[in-house]
């Protein structure tokens, strides 16, 4: 009897799992008659009505986006995907993530990560693609050749990134950061790029005045079309912090990734951050720490 109650509990989660390696498995299918230019075999694994949404409010049908989207591409153009969120309901499964893109341009090696959401439906027995919504707002990053220069120019944006942050300027912080930056913070735990603007609005919004943000970058590195910064971070402001306005100054270490766009360096990624110091109303308080006005000052 036990062993029947543990079949029928685990045969739904089993069949689910399978439903979804399928539908990756026709994904995987899709994307290969896409860079083939295969309209015959792409129209197999695409309903026929099925609707295409960009991010600016466009949309398209099968018919347009066999007849047309293909012929576009370049030659050199290669396509994967990354899958971030997983939504499996009997017949439909719903895969959320990035498009990873790549081509040639005029002799230049060029990439996109662009959001993407596609959902699937079983119709007579196999997954079409019924309809999908793409971000194509997401930045084109440039592979590094020639590095000559990139010290100066990351370092001239974050002459811009700090100005931004001692003017209060909101719209010119978040528009030197790609589209989908995100972190892991100290503790290990991964920022989405949702939150990140929301927190970059939280600090903007608790900001008073007297403010001095500066980046030192400390060392540079390459990792494909990546630039690895490792920078030191002091902050300075009067800042509304449990219940009044304090003087806060804080210092921290972190690598920062940077990545060369259509519209300049943006910072795309924040690891390996390591605070340093947190002086509320000139007393050292511990960085590592929710801030509370009652602890003793911290001696490290």
């Amino acid at each position: 009897m036990k062993f029947f109650f543990l079949f029928f509990f685990l045969a739904p989660v089993v069949f689910l799992h399978a439903q979804v390696n399928d539908v990756k498995k026709t994904e995987t299918l899709i994307l290969a008659a896409y860079m083939k230019k295969d309209t015959q075999n792409l129209k197999k694994y695409i309903d026929p009505d099925f609707i295409l949404v960009y991010g600016d409010g466009r949309l398209q049908g099968r018919k347009e986006f066999v007849n047309s989207n293909l012929f576009q591409l370049a030659d050199s153009f290669y396509t994967s995907t990354q899958h971030q969120k997983i939504v499996n309901r009997n017949d439909l499964v719903i895969l959320s993530g990035v498009s990873i893109n790549q081509w040639k341009e005029g002799g230049r090696t060029i990439r996109s990560k662009i959001p993407y959401t596609d959902t699937y439906k079983k119709i007579n027995g196999s997954w079409q693609l019924i309809s999908s919504y793409v971000n194509d707002g997401g930045e084109d990053y440039f592979e590094l050749k020639d590095t000559t220069g990139v010290w100066a120019a990351i370092a001239k944006q974050y002459q811009l990134l700090d100005r931004s942050v001692e003017q209060k300027d909101l719209c010119t912080n978040l528009g030197l950061k790609s589209s989908g930056f995100s972190t892991i913070d100290q503790n290990g735990v991964r920022l989405s790029a949702q939150f990140m603007r929301q927190r970059s609005k939280f600090i903007f919004d608790a900001m008073r005045d007297s403010i001095q943000a500066r980046d030192e970058i400390e060392s540079l590195a390459f990792a494909g079309d990546t630039a690895k910064v490792v920078v030191h971070q002091s902050f300075k402001r009067n800042q509304f912090m449990a219940g009044k306005v304090r003087r806060v100054e804080t210092s921290a270490r972190q690598r920062e990734s940077w990545m060369l766009t259509r519209e300049g360096w943006k910072l795309v990624f924040v690891d390996q951050v390591k605070p340093l110091t947190r002086i509320v109303d000139g007393k050292a308080t511990d960085p590592t720490k929710p801030f509370n006005p009652n602890d003793p000052a911290f001696n490290k």
